[in-house]
């Protein structure tokens, strides 16, 4: 024996009236347009980006992050090709800048930052870099140098001692 349900009610659509339209997505600021920009360039390279991995910089160009620690800024061009900065970090801290127009140039811009063999810094500059602050990396540094910078200039300068 088949057991006929009711029917549910349907919803009704007046037509009389025309259809509330959404919102057109727009219009995008250029910090937006700077993005999307490097995005196509760089999916045109055959650079695997995404999107989101852009962000844009004050100076109207773009940079990403990429997983191995390479910041990739997209120069946008005016009807010239579009040009990217690879911005490389070697086994001894600093940053190598190479060109990048393709996968292959990036790969041998990773390949030749890897095969660095000296020293960017002596350590008299990595010391005055410490003790001056000149842009140190991470909090616990830029307090060191403070430390040791106070310490130093309140050795420097005897003081007198207070009278009973």
């Amino acid at each position: 024996m088949t057991t006929i349900l009711p029917e549910r009610p349907t919803a009704l659509v007046d037509l009389r009236h025309p259809l509330p339209t959404r919102p057109i997505n727009g219009p995008h600021s250029s910090l937006e347009l700077t993005c999307a920009r490097a995005t196509l360039a760089s999916a045109a390279a055959r650079l695997p980006i995404p999107h989101l991995a852009w962000q844009p910089l004050p100076d109207g160009h773009a940079a990403a992050h990429l997983v191995d620690g390479t910041l990739l800024i997209h120069t946008a061009t005016d009807g010239r090709a579009p040009h990217w900065t690879a911005h490389v970090p070697c086994p001894h801290g600093a940053h190598h800048q190479h060109p990048v127009t393709s996968p292959s140039t990036l790969h041998q811009a990773r390949t030749a930052t890897a095969t660095c063999t000296g020293p960017h810094t002596t350590a008299e500059d990595q010391d005055q870099a410490v003790i001056e602050g000149t842009r140190p990396t991470r909090p616990a540094v830029r307090a060191l140098g403070e430390g040791l910078h106070r310490a130093r200039t309140a050795t420097d300068q005897p003081k007198e001692h207070p009278e009973p």
